[in-house]
């Protein structure tokens, strides 16, 4: 089975996206989600690539990633582990609410 980064790494080269390109999707999903936030293409490269033990994607990154590539709810999400806490899935469900209306 895929991994999430590479399966991300693959809609960019098929949409033939730099990562300029979709860090400025993520960017306006974000403002127009109200989220104060910026990503940057070195940021996006990061986490492609798990620079480090801090650029691991997680679930409340990929709403914004999957809705500025395009894909259905929950594509990217339900790749990598949800969040086990309650406040986690809480504060998981109300971003999903902000960046899908």
């Amino acid at each position: 089975m895929i991994n999430v980064n590479d399966y991300i790494k693959t809609l960019l080269k098929k949409k033939k996206w730099t990562l300029q390109q979709f860090s400025d999707e993520i960017n306006k999903v974000k403002e127009e989600s109200g989220l104060l936030t910026k990503t940057t293409p070195q940021n996006i490269s990061n986490f492609l690539n798990q620079t480090d033990d801090k650029h691991i994607l997680r679930p409340k990154q990929l709403v914004t990633w999957e809705k500025a590539l395009g894909l259905p709810y929950d594509t990217l999400v339900n790749m990598v582990e949800l969040p086990k806490s309650k406040n986690g899935i809480k504060e998981l469900e109300e971003l999903k609410r902000k960046v899908r209306k």
